[in-house]
């Protein structure tokens, strides 16, 4: 039994690194572009499809805020939008205030099972609260948003718990395979780098989470996860629930 899975592991390993090696090829064969030449180039080809996301939810285009929802189990992105800044003073809550779902993508291909990102190689889909850190317009998988994994948190629970190689380069990205990462494909990857973008990556949050705890409970066994997990689950949980 272990020498099958050793093979299989070792195929998923051989045909990655061939896809990789193909994806470098035509990377290193086309030109690089900056970041404002990847928006002038996508741009007028997205730009219609997002407003109207927006249109259907009455809201102005590019809102003020984003918030990034990945469910590692429903393999979903849910994209909601907010009109009104968050950070903007108002005494009480309007309608425009609240998020509201714009659209939901198919995430192509994630690694990994439920349960946090702990090192590097672990192959698991990060769990938590991020932020986007960059854009990458010339990436080996199209174009590809870098989540600024490891945060403060998981540096925090890293050294509590004498961890070291945590790993990073976690990429929100196009193509249709990934270690680590969400892989969204070449279209959608369009769509939400633009998106980022016109909004600024500033104001976009980014919640990832094992399945929508707000309607069920992720399959994992807690007694073998760090002790602090609960915890971030409770507040994934009342995040979701917000958000509805």
């Amino acid at each position: 039994m272990r020498t099958k899975i050793l093979i299989s592991l070792l195929i998923v390993l051989t045909i990655l690194t061939g896809s990789v090696f193909l994806l470098k090829k035509k990377v290193l064969a086309k030109p690089r572009i900056s970041h404002s030449d990847a928006i002038g180039k996508y741009k007028p080809k997205v730009e219609a499809v997002l407003k109207s996301f927006c249109r259907k939810q009455d809201l102005s285009y590019p809102p003020k805020h984003l918030y990034l929802v990945g469910l590692k189990a429903e393999k979903e992105l849910r994209v909601y939008a907010v009109d009104k800044n968050i950070s903007d003073d108002d005494s009480e809550e309007s309608t425009s205030s609240r998020p509201k779902l714009i659209h939901t993508y198919n995430i192509m291909a994630a690694s990994g099972e439920a349960g946090p990102k702990l090192k590097e190689g672990d192959w698991q889909v990060l769990e938590g609260f991020y932020k986007i850190d960059s854009f990458n317009p010339n990436s080996l998988y199209h174009l590809s948003l870098r989540v600024n994994y490891p945060n403060q948190e998981d540096k925090t629970h890293a050294e509590n718990e004498n961890r070291t190689k945590l790993g990073g380069d976690i990429m929100i990205h196009g193509s249709n395979a990934s270690v680590g990462c969400l892989a969204m494909g070449d279209d959608a990857i369009e769509e939400i780098y633009v998106l980022v973008s016109d909004v600024g990556r500033e104001n976009v949050d980014v919640i990832l989470a094992p399945c929508n705890l707000a309607k069920a409970k992720p399959k994992i066994k807690m007694d073998q996860q760090p002790k602090w997990l609960s915890t971030l689950y409770k507040r994934l949980t009342e995040a979701l629930s917000e958000l509805g």
